[in-house]
């Protein structure tokens, strides 16, 4: 249990830095340190609950997009400058590391095994962020569309 605590910490701290990075300063540096630990966390009790990890990835992406999408309209920033930090802990870095030594070394097993873990998680990664995009596009069209009728 403590790995899993230590884990979403160290995401949550992943995401702050790279907050930093893009500028952002105060109080909502709290919003990415809540962001990064909960798309983590999310994908922690998805993997540990019997999902593969393209459907945890999947699931953890979508917690992270909706959070950006909502805070976006919060606090009026674009969704990008929000989500692209939240999205750090879930970055496959350990595959494509160990793909790429796997490549130097001609380990042609490990290269394909890693690699095509990395590919799979970065396709989750980008299902994730088109379905929930996709799905607050359609929402603010059918309310921007029932403003207008009643007007």
């Amino acid at each position: 249990m403590m790995e899993y605590i230590i884990q979403t910490l160290m995401g949550a701290i992943g995401s702050v830095g790279f907050a930093v990075l893009f500028n952002v300063r105060g109080k909502r540096l709290v919003l990415f340190f809540l962001g990064g630990a909960l798309d983590w966390a999310v994908y922690l009790l998805c993997y540990h609950n019997g999902c593969t990890g393209f459907v945890s990835m999947f699931f953890a992406t979508m917690t992270a997009a909706l959070t950006s999408e909502v805070l976006a309209r919060i606090i009026h920033t674009p969704v990008l400058l929000l989500l692209v930090p939240m999205l750090v802990p879930l970055i496959p870095g350990g595959d494509l590391y160990r793909s790429m030594d796997a490549l130097i070394r001609s380990e042609k097993e490990y290269f394909l095994a890693y690699g095509s873990s990395a590919i799979t998680a970065a396709g989750a990664i980008c299902l994730g962020i088109i379905c929930i995009t996709a799905l607050t596009h359609i929402i603010f069209s059918i309310g921007d569309h029932f403003r207008k009728a009643n007007h």
